[in-house]
């Protein structure tokens, strides 16, 4: 009773207050609507087709004569053959020169050890690079599918004696080839996702600064006078600021999709998840930085840095593909926002199931690291 008391006592002050709307709700609006419709005619945001050029690939077997007649195979199917012209080239040295002439689009060198990785060599066309990383990922799917068809038929063969098979050139592509599409996210859905993660993480501002607020009115210290335990005060806080930002980012997806008619495609428990990760990891950092700091000032520029800088480097205002690898995959808002692409571009499943993984990974840590300091904020 004690738990659920402070719980609610904490949540209805922050549902009371007007400037909750106003911070959390009409400000994030106004943002999604002003950088998605002032970025909407951005290069990066241009969607249209590309039709393919046929590409001419070099083809290194080094030794792994199978392998490469796999794939020649494969590059014979009508929905491949259409797209790209296999040459032979004896090493991979000279496959390296044909690339810098610009003889050959795109080189591929298959190892002499079967379980090594296939190696590719991009050439200068942006467009003929991300089709052959199609066409590779394909052939590795269908040489996938081949020798399970094989060991399928190798176990027909123990049973009933009778000879099966296939040919990798028999075997139908899982993804038929056509138009690449560089179909994205629209900067209206782009911006919607971004400054909904980035508010999601003034959570922990917000749980940081309440803490500091009440312990300058020792609310904190005559609270340990009862019954109540120190830990049980911070979670029942904790989880009231919980739930205020799922009910936040409710209804930024609600209304940005019926007055902004942002496409959200998504589903309805990878959201709650999703921001439920984002949310508790927030919470965590505000509440290590209100054991840190004893002045909201202070715990403000140490939130705002943090937060500022972890949307920049993830591409959350300003979107730069080559930065965000390198940096950005390191941070929390960068696996949040790639949850929700992936759901508006309808991707597979295993890209969202990765990044939940990911954000799961960022709560435990940030949980363990403020399990120590949840006892001190109320105690010293």
């Amino acid at each position: 009773m004690r738990f659920w008391h402070i719980f609610w006592h904490e949540l209805s002050y922050w549902l009371k207050e007007r400037s909750t709307y106003v911070q959390f709700i009409l400000v994030p609006l106004i943002m999604i609507f002003v950088l998605g419709s002032s970025l909407a005619g951005s290069e990066v945001f241009k969607q249209e087709d590309v039709i393919l050029p046929v590409a001419t690939v070099g083809l290194v077997g080094e030794g792994n004569e199978s392998m490469a007649q796999a794939f020649t195979q494969f590059s014979q199917h009508e929905e491949v053959s259409r797209y790209i012209t296999i040459e032979q080239i004896s090493t991979s040295a000279a496959l390296a020169e044909q690339l810098r002439l610009q003889q050959v689009d795109y080189g591929i060198v298959i190892p002499k050890q079967e379980e090594a990785s296939i190696q590719l060599l991009q050439g200068t066309n942006h467009v003929i690079n991300l089709m052959m990383t199609s066409i590779v990922n394909e052939f590795a799917s269908a040489s996938a599918m081949h020798a399970l068809k094989l060991e399928a038929d190798h176990t027909v063969e123990d049973r009933s004696g009778e000879e099966q098979g296939t040919s990798l050139q028999d075997s139908e592509p899982l993804v038929s080839m056509g138009l690449i599409s560089s179909e994205s996210v629209t900067a209206m859905q782009y911006y919607a996702v971004s400054i909904l993660i980035m508010f999601l993480l003034y959570a922990g501002l917000r749980f940081g600064s309440a803490l500091l607020v009440e312990e300058r009115s020792y609310t904190l210290k005559r609270m340990q006078s009862t019954p109540a335990r120190p830990r049980e005060i911070i979670y029942a806080m904790m989880l009231a600021h919980f739930i205020l930002s799922l009910l936040q980012a409710g209804c930024m997806i609600v209304i940005s999709a019926v007055v902004y008619g942002v496409n959200w495609h998504l589903h309805l428990g990878t959201v709650v998840i999703a921001c439920g990760f984002v949310t508790l990891c927030s919470l965590c950092i505000g509440l290590i930085g209100a054991a840190w700091f004893r002045q909201s000032k202070t715990l403000h520029t140490f939130m705002q840095t943090i937060i500022i800088a972890m949307v920049a480097a993830s591409g959350g205002y300003v979107l730069i593909p080559e930065f965000q690898q390198a940096a950005g995959v390191y941070t929390l808002p960068y696996w949040g926002m790639q949850i929700f692409y992936n759901q508006m571009l309808n991707a597979a499943p295993a890209a969202t199931q990765h990044g939940l993984g990911i954000l799961a990974l960022w709560a435990i840590i940030l949980g363990g690291l403020s399990l120590y300091f949840s006892k001190k904020v109320v105690t010293r």
